[in-house]
Formats: structure tokens, sequence, C-alpha cells
């Protein structure tokens, strides 16, 4: 008799009881016992992770964009990233960059298929040091910001073209429009884009043109691909 109670209580102890649910399905043995947190935790940690996000392609940069562009001290529309100091690099010498007043006479930017990006400007130039006469220069510029090499992409050069003197022209006086004339047609300077480019933007800058020429430019770049906007009077 005591042999057939301890067998019953060890039954009782050895078998957990099942539980069912509110829909009346048994469950099991461990699920009914483990308290609610360790079982979320369990879940959450056989749950792999959602993969890492790939961060947004940015769009290719559209070249033949006008760039962005502001009104310098004579009133004349120029791109931001055309600054004078290092134009005045290319176009001086060292000693001469302290003294010197730099002018935009105008500026072009023009692009191929390939894409081959240049960028151009038409400086007028003073340099007057304290105990000489002033000199004057006609500088013509390019540059190729999209130059594989960074460091070039930002520098400006002179014109250039075999057995021809670089882009850069003095003078005793101010220049004369004819002298003008004379230095972009030596220089190729044109206001249009050349054979296989287009024109992505360029001024004729005439708030800087009337200061050096005492007379309004007789020049434009076409429309629509660039607007001719003159400066106030």
């Amino acid at each position: 008799m005591a042999t057939a109670a301890l067998v019953g209580l060890a039954a009782c102890t050895t078998q957990p009881q099942r539980v069912r649910s509110g829909s009346g399905a048994p469950l099991s043995p461990i699920t009914a016992t483990m308290p609610r947190a360790e079982a979320a935790a369990g879940e959450a940690e056989a749950t792999p992770p959602p993969p890492p996000r790939r961060p947004s392609e940015q769009p290719e940069p559209n070249h033949r964009e006008p760039p962005e562009t502001e009104l310098n001290a004579f009133g004349d529309r120029v791109p931001v990233r055309f600054t004078l100091a290092p134009m005045l690099e290319a176009a001086l010498e060292p000693a001469q960059r302290a003294s010197a007043e730099a002018r935009i006479l105008a500026w072009m930017i023009q692009i191929d298929d390939r894409p081959l990006l240049v960028e151009y400007a038409l400086l007028w130039i003073r340099v007057a040091p304290k105990n000489a006469a002033p000199t004057y220069r006609l500088v013509n510029l390019f540059r190729h910001p999209l130059d594989d090499d960074r460091d070039r992409r930002e520098q400006w050069r002179l014109w250039r073209r075999s057995h021809a003197p670089p882009g850069v022209r003095s003078f005793a006086a101010p220049p004369t429009l004819r002298e003008l004339d004379d230095f972009t047609g030596f220089t190729d300077w044109d206001y249009d884009a050349s054979d296989g480019f287009d024109l992505v933007d360029g001024q004729v800058c005439a708030g800087a043109w009337r200061k050096s020429f005492g007379s309004a430019p007789g020049r434009a770049f076409p429309s629509p691909h660039a607007a001719d906007r003159a400066a106030p009077p």
C-alpha cells in the first residue's frame, strides 16, 4: 500500500500538467511555464537582423547645366567658382600680384561628347607698383574642371599655340578696343563654342567692359545658350 502511494506521488511530480490556451489547444509544458519576457527574448534572438541599408546613389552631375553665378562688384554675372586669385597666379609673377587690379571682361564654358569641359576667362589687368608706372595686360585663360588630376582642375593656364607667344599681352597704357580685338583674334578667343562643342554658358561682362574701355560691349554670346544680361547703368 505504501509502495503504491509512493509510485502515485512520483507520477504526480514528474508529469507536469498540460495547460490549454484560450482556443482550447494544449500548450507544451515548456511554453506554459516559461515567463513571457524570456519567451520574447528567445524569439528576438532567433530572428536574424535586417540587412544594412545601402546608401542612396547620388545622381551623376549634369555638366551641361549652367553653373551657379553671382553678381560681382561691377554688377556682372560670373560663375561663383571663377575667383580672381588663381587666375592671377597664371597671368602674373608673384611680385606683381599684390599691386594688381583684375577685371573679367568675358567668360565662357563649353563641353563636347567625351565629355571634355573647358572654362575660359578673358581678363583686363592693371599692375601698379609703388615706384614705377602702371602697366596693363590682356589675358586669355582656360582650365579643365574634369581633369583626372584633382590639382589641375582648379588651375588656370594661359592660352597657347605651337610657335606662338602665350595668351598674355602687355601694354604701357590702357589697351583700346582695337588692341583687344587684335589680341582676341590672335589667341582664338570667340564669343561662341568651338567646332564640336556646345556652349554651356557665357557672358560678356558689360560693367567691367565699360570701366575698361568707356563704352558698352559690342559683342555677346548667342541665346538661348547664354543669357546676355547687361550690368545696371
